[in-house]
């Protein structure tokens, strides 16, 4: 019967696949009428019978876990290695001497579905009719499987179809754009830019909430997906469902002009979905995007994507990575007519200087010569490069810039870049040498360490070499050179070693030379600071921070100078650099932070430090540094090369701002006041007063609290000032810590001006006293013999 009938005899097995899984779920159908009655009820309101003893405190006797003869057949049912065997599992006569314990991991449900999927149906029939003896609920088990192998044979009869299973090609919607350097494309698994396309994400419920799992729809993508980039096309090829049926979307470009498919790549990303395609609230769909590098970057821009003319333009790419900058530059030249892409499906060679195809090199003006890949003209070209850079020396060698990447003493790594510059579109590479190979590293011999780094013509706004990190330093100069074709490693090699030897070259021109600065941070030890405040004024610094350095330990990255620094604590009490913004940084970033003082690192480890407080930014007319509000600490790094700060201070110190008392004294009292001044006298009394408390100040992270180290009493006018009329101070009172409270000064025989009209205390220290105090008014006085006036 399978010989005969073909594909008769799949279609007849896929009913009775059918036919019994409709039989099965009508089985299954019963389970949880008869699993009820052994389940317990949670009923949201009590019936007849309903009623629940809960005064009684007796324990019920232990029973075995329910349904504990699964536990026992687990594990026949497992190891079956047939069908029958499995079948056999079920039996009463398995459970004979079986233990019920449950295993660590899976239970029978978790197998009923694998005795579905591996079509074991006598022995899935066998263990859905136990489980309704035992009063087992299987039923999610069940039907899951049984719909995923439904599942699995509609999809079976689809295949059938050789237009399902091979589905004809599908362009993919495409959009473009372009700076002098690169080519960019965004393409869509859909036939239209808007329309909904492939079925690709994978959904995610982590967080509580359905939503497209980037990371694995990402994956699943780049499984599907085939692209092959050459040096004059791109193609892509991803198969995929939409809707009810498969389609295979499709990339096919024949490139106007040559690319680098080595300097060129694809990435799978997302953009959020919009109008028809928006199936869910913030769905994300996927995109193909791919950036091409140009073989022969120009500002003349491509004239099209592809070398045919398409019947309907491509639509331009309004989100590509293309700056305004760049769009401008493209368009201060006409562009391209041709390429030698298109010069070549016409058995021509491109002419670069005409713009257009000729039959020989002969015929293209100043380019005789052809190029060594063929199909383009081209001349000594770097001759003129070489004219230009002697003229415009001091312009390209002010436009490199090197930064040390690797904080390694006597290493070095990182990207060599300069600026655009028209004329150097000329050269097809770029190379760095060493003038000479001296370091100051242990290294091993070999002409491959005159080169440093190499790289294609990219034409970037910023374009970059990239030395590897752990490359040892140099003493010497490096070369900067143009190359005028792409050449291999040892070619360039041989270039090195010849303009070494100072000879002259054609295919290589020297753009500049300059020194590589080694940064290193330099390995950091404890210090003891000392410092003193010499300005009594508040928020002022005068002085001279010093110490001794540590010796150096052989071998240690070397320290070239140290840095003072304002420090503060963090709301963990941490103490952290603070910014020229006067906030707490949460990183030590290095040049973060204008230094307070700089010093050059002694040669010997006797010699003192000095780094005094002369920062100009902050510092007044009587030579002081005016202080942050946050500064707590002093903070000291040491410095290496490069000017790369250690990671840590090598020393901290929390400085004592002198300054005046900061807390006002209180509870200011004038008692026993006799007054003889219409007899011609003077007055007496007692002063009772209490230091200012610190406990409410406490909590502001940077307050400095000092209530002083004694009162003085001065008299003030009615508006609570000092002033010449009221005359000078008339008492101080000094408190020693742990004095009972109130404090009191008596003074006998006092003169009393007339202006006076008030009593005021000010706290004072060794530097000086606050600017004000608390003050009490004369008719607040308690007298002992008032006065008729009073």
């Amino acid at each position: 019967l399978t010989v005969t009938m073909g594909h008769s005899t799949s279609l007849v097995a896929v009913l009775i696949v059918t036919s019994f899984c409709h039989g099965f779920l009508s089985l299954g159908q019963t389970l949880p009428d008869q699993a009820t009655a052994s389940q317990p009820s949670h009923q949201g309101r009590k019936g007849k019978g309903a009623k629940t003893s809960t005064t009684s405190t007796t324990r019920p006797a232990p029973v075995a876990p329910r349904h504990a003869w699964q536990w026992q057949v687990l594990a026949a049912v497992r190891s079956a290695s047939s069908e029958a065997a499995a079948e056999a599992a079920f039996s009463d006569a398995s459970l004979n001497g079986a233990e019920a314990t449950p295993p660590g991991d899976g239970d029978l449900s978790v197998e009923m579905g694998r005795l579905v999927r591996r079509s074991w149906w006598s022995a899935a029939r066998a263990g859905v009719a136990r489980s309704h003896k035992e009063r087992l609920d299987l039923t999610a088990s069940v039907r899951r499987a049984v719909a995923d192998m439904k599942q699995e044979a509609d999809e079976l009869l689809k295949w059938l179809d050789p237009g399902y299973a091979r589905p004809a090609a599908t362009p993919m919607a495409l959009r473009w754009a372009q700076n002098v350097s690169s080519i960019m494309l965004a393409a869509r698994f859909s036939a239209s830019w808007e329309a909904p396309g492939a079925n690709l994400a994978v959904f995610s419920t982590a967080k509580g909430q359905g939503h497209v799992d980037k990371e694995r729809t990402a994956a699943n993508v780049r499984s599907l997906l085939r692209v092959n980039i050459t040096q004059a096309g791109v193609f892509a090829e991803i198969t995929a469902k939409t809707g009810n049926s498969r389609k295979r979307f499709t990339l096919a470009l024949d490139l106007f002009d040559a690319i680098i498919p080595a300097a060129s790549g694809w990435a799978v990303a997302f953009r959020k979905a919009q109008g028809s395609m928006q199936m869910s609230r913030g769905a994300e769909i996927p995109e193909l995007h791919i950036e091409l590098r140009k073989r022969w970057p120009s500002l003349r821009q491509w004239p099209r994507l592809t070398v045919p003319t398409p019947a309907k333009a491509l639509t331009l790419w309004s989100d590509a990575p293309v700056t305004l900058h760049e769009l401008q530059r493209l368009e201060e030249l006409e562009a391209q007519k041709v390429s030698h892409l298109t010069c070549r499906s016409e058995g021509l060679f491109y002419c670069p200087s005409e713009d257009g195809c000729v039959t020989g090199c002969s015929q293209c003006r100043g380019m005789p010569h052809l190029h060594t890949e063929g199909l383009r003209c081209t001349a000594p070209r770097l001759d003129g490069l070489r004219h230009v850079i002697e003229a415009q020396h001091s312009e390209f060698a002010s436009s490199i810039k090197f930064v040390d990447e690797d904080l390694s003493h006597e290493k070095i790594g990182g990207s060599f870049c300069w600026q655009f510059h028209e004329q150097l579109l000329v050269p097809e590479g770029f190379a760095l040498c060493w003038m000479s190979r001296k370091t100051t590293a242990p290294q091993a011999s070999g002409t491959a360490e005159m080169l440093l780094a190499t790289g294609l013509q990219l034409a970037e706004d910023e374009p970059c070499l990239r030395i590897p990190s752990g490359t040892p330093a140099g003493a010497d100069q490096v070369m900067f050179l143009a190359l005028e074709n792409r050449l291999e490693r040892e070619s360039v090699l041989t270039l090195c070693s010849q303009l070494q030897a100072g000879q002259v070259l054609y295919s290589a021109v020297v753009i500049a030379k300059t020194q590589l600065q080694d940064a290193w941070r330099p390995a950091s030890s404890y210090a003891l600071l000392r410092f003193q405040d010499t300005d009594p004024r508040a928020m002022r610094l005068q002085g001279v921070v010093e110490f001794s350095p540590e010796p150096q330990q052989p071998g240690a990255a070397p320290t070239t100078a140290y840095e003072l620094h304002w420090g503060g604590r963090d709301k963990d009490g941490q103490i952290q650099l603070l910014g020229d913004t006067v906030r707490v940084n949460k990183t030590l970033l290095d040049g973060d932070s204008e230094p307070l003082a700089w010093a050059v690192a002694p040669d010997s480890a006797a010699d003192t430090v000095r780094l005094a407080l002369t920062n100009a930014t902050r510092v007044d007319e009587e030579g002081a540094v005016q202080m942050p509000s946050e500064a707590t600490h002093l903070l000291v790094f040491a410095v290496g090369g490069g000017g790369v700060r250690s990671l840590d201070p090598i020393g901290y110190l929390q400085f004592p701002d002198s300054r005046p008392p900061t807390i006002i004294a209180k509870n200011l009292r004038v008692v026993d006041f006799e007054d003889r001044r219409e007899e011609g006298g003077l007055v007496s009394f007692t002063a009772q007063v209490e230091p200012g408390s610190c406990e409410a100040r406490a909590q502001r992270q940077f307050y400095r609290c000092d209530p002083g180290t004694s009162f003085v009493f001065y008299w003030a006018d009615k508006e609570n000032n000092r002033t010449a009329e009221t005359g000078g101070e008339i008492g101080e009172l000094h408190w020693p810590a742990g004095a009972e409270l109130p404090l009191k000064l008596v003074l006998n025989d006092v003169e009393m001006p007339e202006a006076a009209m008030a009593l005021t205390v000010i706290a004072r220290n060794a530097q000086g006293e606050m600017r004000r105090g608390q003050t009490v008014g004369f008719y607040s006085f308690a007298t002992k013999d008032l006065s008729d006036e009073h």
